[in-house]
Parts: C-alpha cells; structure tokens; sequence
C-alpha cells in the first residue's frame, strides 16, 4: 500500500512546485505499483487527483 512521507499538516505547509511533486508521486504509484488495482481498487481506470490547500 502506498505510505505517505508526509502527514496532511505538512501537505497543508507545502508550496506549489512541492505539491505537484506530491501528485506525480501518487501517480507513478498508481501506475508502477498498483497498475491493476490490487492494492487500492476502484471503479475507474485512473482516479483524478487534485490536492487544494486553503490558508486562511
């Protein structure tokens, strides 16, 4: 199963560029790791990804 490096405080504290390399990390896990759904499985194909952190 794919282990977060991160807990989602840190997630909320990082910037743009840090943020996108969060999500082609989720991405390459899906497609190297997991590629036929065993681990995590779903009822699409490829799940959209979107992180969004709002700083009041």
């Amino acid at each position: 199963m794919f282990r977060h490096e991160v807990s989602w405080p840190e997630v909320a504290c990082l910037g743009v560029d840090e943020l996108a390399n969060l999500l082609t990390r989720c991405c390459r896990w899906e497609s190297d790791t997991d590629p036929n759904e065993q681990q995590q499985p779903t009822t699409k194909c490829h799940d959209d990804k979107t992180i969004a952190v709002v700083r009041l």
